[in-house]
């Protein structure tokens, strides 16, 4: 027997964890996943009472894996939103997750998406979020956090 392609394998590992779920209740979803959820629900919200105006959440366009956390307008602008959320205290600054391979997927995902909305200007956003239980977060907002790389595959720099 020939090895199962990729679809076929995601299909029956999503199923089993649908059916395990339904069998033995619970949550399959790791704590990392439900922090990333909470962050952007916290993102959603923070967003919108900045003046953007959330269009879509948790975006991907087949047959890319990658997703896009928020996209959103801001005035005449499309903005693609990576929200990266941390409970605990790190060495390294949620938004340096945002690493070349991650950016290179978003800018992928962000350009095709921006062409079939016809938006002549847009940029990536990245919202970095601290939040420890039982703490207010806090929110860091950097615009146009990809700038350079975005240029570079124009053919410009900055």
């Amino acid at each position: 027997m020939g090895k199962p392609d990729a679809i076929w394998w995601q299909r029956f590992r999503n199923g089993t964890r649908n059916w395990l779920h339904q069998i033995l209740g619970g949550n399959p979803k790791s704590g990392a996943h439900l922090t990333g959820e909470r962050g952007e629900g916290l993102a959603y919200w923070y967003l919108r009472e900045r003046g953007y105006t959330i269009v879509a959440r948790n975006y991907r366009r087949p047959p890319w894996r990658e997703e896009i956390d928020l996209i959103a307008w801001e005035g005449g602008e499309l903005v693609f939103i990576e929200v990266k959320t941390r409970t605990a205290a790190s060495a390294w600054p949620a938004e340096q997750a945002v690493d070349q391979e991650k950016r290179r997927h978003l800018l992928r995902l962000g350009r095709a998406y921006a062409r079939k909305h016809q938006a002549e200007r847009y940029r990536f956003d990245v919202l970095a979020i601290h939040a420890p239980e039982g703490s207010a977060p806090r929110m860091q907002l950097h615009r146009d956090a990809f700038r350079q790389a975005r240029a570079a595959l124009n053919g410009r720099q900055d």
